[in-house]
């Protein structure tokens, strides 16, 4: 996801079928192999990332998730001391500053919407890389917000309005039917919640098509609660 006014091969390779890992030879005869001290290689079967490979890993994060500044590479990525990757890199991106002079870096040819422009309504499933691809996530998710969202085993499916992260949702499949429940954080206008609909309808097809879909409020009170409410009222009165 590109943001809106931020400017101012792994795998074991293997020789053959069935092949195993390069590592020292089976001298015991246990029909196991030694990888005590072999490196990295006798896990994977893959010598270790280079510089190049680095590079081409942060121009493909910048790509997804830029503009970024250096510690926002270096949270998604995991790893610390990426600043050289960049420096190499500085030649042929793009770099800014934001408001607090924080220097960031992207593609030169990536799409950089306006400030004013709006974001689409998009639903994030649960652990999506948008939310732990930066270090200052206040850009898309309020402490308030997050709090709800992230606890210490989970972090919830969330849709974003307008690029911010203003509910959660759940989908409840069915052999014949499904129901979308969305959990807003705040109150919603008649737009928001009209985007909202035409969004989670495209979800439930993609998710379960051809059933009949249903997307409900999990925050509205039910239909027969307001009537229970309402009768008791006016019976007290």
């Amino acid at each position: 996801m590109r943001w809106k006014g931020r400017h101012g091969g792994t795998g074991a390779a293997a020789t053959g079928a069935g092949a195993s890992p390069a590592g020292p030879s089976d001298a015991a005869g246990t029909g196991r192999r030694d990888r005590r001290g072999g490196g990295p290689a006798c896990w994977t079967g893959a010598e270790p990332a280079c510089a190049a490979d680095s590079e081409h890993v942060v121009l493909r994060y910048l790509a997804a998730f830029g503009p970024a500044s250096v510690a926002d590479v270096q949270t998604w990525a995991g790893r610390t001391r990426l600043r050289p990757v960049l420096e190499r890199l500085r030649p042929q991106l793009a770099v800014f500053r934001d408001e607090h002079g924080v220097e960031l870096f992207d593609l030169p040819d990536a799409p950089r919407p306006d400030a004013d422009a709006r974001a689409p309504v998009r639903f994030l499933p649960e652990y999506d890389n948008l939310l732990a691809a930066h270090t200052d996530r206040t850009r898309m998710i309020s402490e308030e917000a997050r709090k709800r969202v992230m606890t210490r085993n989970r972090m919830r499916a969330t849709f974003l309005v307008d690029g911010q992260v203003t509910g959660a949702w759940k989908l409840h499949p069915g052999k014949a039917s499904a129901t979308l429940e969305i959990d807003p954080f705040r109150p919603l206008t008649a737009i928001e919640r009209a985007e909202i609909e035409a969004e989670g309808a495209r979800l439930l097809e993609f998710a379960v098509p051809g059933a009949a879909h249903d997307l409900r409020d999990g925050t509205a009170p039910s239909v027969g609660s307001e009537d229970k409410v309402t009768g008791e009222e006016t019976g007290q009165q």
